[in-house]
């Protein structure tokens, strides 16, 4: 399989001549002592039981992505009883290339073969660009451990498990339908388009125009949510939680672009324990304010979820002070229902929101 960006980039099973290569990206990766739970230097008596175990086959096996005769990544994947446990690396230079996403595909396909019911990994919790991937291919946060895992430095890291379910036919245990699973949200291909503006999914390579259009004042004044000062790491949790949140069915938060420029953010965050039920959210970056970027991405946004994703609700609350905010709502046709006093407090201060809704007409 050849991943876009990525020319000449073959996965395949391992070979027994590959294991010194094999041992050096391993090392290598270990040696920036920031993405994998083992450490450089390692043990290669250890490794090279490992990698033996991979080569019989039978329980477990390694994959490796091989470009121009260079090793650039590889991925394990251990089972047991039907449970498969996934483990991955990627050489510097060839991340966000594709590797990590053919490896993910190598990986799962095998427990597929295997006939397992899933597939668990663990990630560290500050590891947001791994984590982005396995969320696109479905796994599912499950959990943090916290502190779990003592490093050489003395370090005590938080590691975020995943799982990716492979059989959802199997009958669960005792009341395991009480909270079914959430479906991934799928929005259509390029987004949704309402005039001159296109809402899609955010991409990694937003950040820097994330920073630049979210440190504003105005945007801090009302959303105090917002870290601020807005940092790279705020940027990449945030742009890992957008896609946490279509792969688990729990939110869609889209990026506003216009003229090909980014120009507003547009949310809805989906109610687990209120099927049906939608809040909607939104911002503007200071040089596109006043043009209709806000209304027209919000009604956009909020006809969707109405018509397509089946909602029969959609809410939006702003703040009694933001004259520019309630004006949005109207403009995107949300009917003011009334107003919640001291609903919530901004920076420590407690404000009156106006409520706002949009329902499904009847039928």
């Amino acid at each position: 399989m050849t991943p876009p960006g990525a020319p000449s980039v073959v996965v395949r099973p391992i070979q027994a001549g590959d294991f010194d290569d094999w041992l050096a990206l391993f090392e290598a990766v270990a040696g920036e002592a920031l993405w994998l739970g083992a450490e450089a230097p390692l043990d290669p008596v250890a490794r090279r039981q490992f990698f033996d175990r991979c080569l019989a086959g039978d329980d477990a096996a390694l994959f490796v992505a091989e470009s121009h005769g260079r090793l650039v990544g590889s991925v394990s994947v251990t089972s047991s009883g039907g449970l498969v446990d996934l483990g991955m690396l990627v050489a510097r230079d060839r991340r966000g290339t594709g590797v990590g996403s053919a490896l993910v595909e190598a990986a799962v396909g095998w427990a597929r073969d295997m006939g397992a019911h899933k597939v668990s990994l663990a990630a560290w919790a500050h590891n947001y660009a791994a984590r982005g991937l396995y969320a696109k291919y479905g796994f599912v946060t499950e959990g943090t451990r916290r502190r779990p895992y003592r490093r050489r430095n003395g370090q005590l890291w938080d590691a975020v498990l995943m799982g990716l379910i492979l059989d959802e036919s199997t009958p669960g245990g005792p009341r395991a339908d009480r909270h079914p699973p959430a479906a991934p949200v799928t929005l259509p291909p390029g987004g949704l388009t309402a005039g001159d503006l296109v809402l899609r999914p955010w991409h990694a390579a937003d950040a820097p125009a994330l920073m630049a259009a979210v440190d504003d004042p105005e945007i801090h004044r009302w959303l105090d949510a917002i870290p601020d000062p807005y940092t790279p790491a705020d940027a990449e949790e945030f742009l890992f939680s957008t896609r946490r949140g279509l792969t688990e069915g729990r939110a869609v938060e889209l990026a506003v672009i216009g003229g090909g420029t980014l120009v507003g953010s547009v949310g809805l965050r989906l109610v687990a324990d209120n099927p049906g039920l939608g809040d909607m959210g939104y911002w503007v970056a200071a040089g596109a304010r006043g043009r209709g970027v806000a209304s027209t991405a919000t009604r956009a946004l909020a006809d969707w979820a109405l018509a397509d994703l089946g909602l029969r609700r959609v809410e939006l609350y702003a703040d009694v002070g933001n004259a520019p905010s309630r004006a949005v709502a109207e403009r995107a046709g949300f009917d003011l229902e009334g107003i919640r006093r001291a609903w919530r407090a901004v920076w420590g201060e407690p404000r009156d929101f106006a409520v706002y809704a949009r329902v499904t007409p009847p039928a």
